[in-house]
């Protein structure tokens, strides 16, 4: 199958969850999410089930942090023909202001994934920064 580009619309969600996530608008992402959403990070070793609203999951993951910054890189939306789910892959610095004082950056990749303009799936990849 062929690639084509995906929904402008897509990108502009997944860019704004992904500022929502650090900015803790959290109902904001309940939004624009299914019902349920996968998740997987690689701390997880396996995607998890999120039943929205995700709340507690999404407070429960920011617990050690004061605030979290996000410098956005790129969003690029593809979709392959004939599919109804569009992947809109997202590049990103995240800057970690621990309660402990101590911080952290580190670049991020979310590959997030869309059906009916609602995210379904969510698989994040991280890099130190040194």
């Amino acid at each position: 199958k062929k690639f084509q580009l995906g929904s402008d619309e897509s990108t502009k969600i997944a860019v704004d969850a992904i500022l929502a996530y650090a900015d803790g608008n959290f109902d904001f992402m309940n939004e624009v999410s299914a019902d349920t959403v996968m998740f997987f990070e690689p701390s997880m070793g396996k995607p998890i089930a999120v039943v929205n609203p995700a709340n507690e999951f999404l407070s429960q993951i920011q617990s050690p942090y004061d605030s979290i910054t996000r410098e956005l890189h790129n969003a690029i939306p593809v979709k392959f023909e004939d599919s109804d789910v569009t992947l809109v892959t997202v590049s990103f610095y995240e800057k970690r202001y621990y309660k402990t004082g101590e911080t952290e950056q580190v670049r991020l990749i979310d590959r997030i994934r869309f059906r009916d303009e609602k995210i379904f799936w969510i698989a994040q990849w991280m890099g130190e920064m040194k």
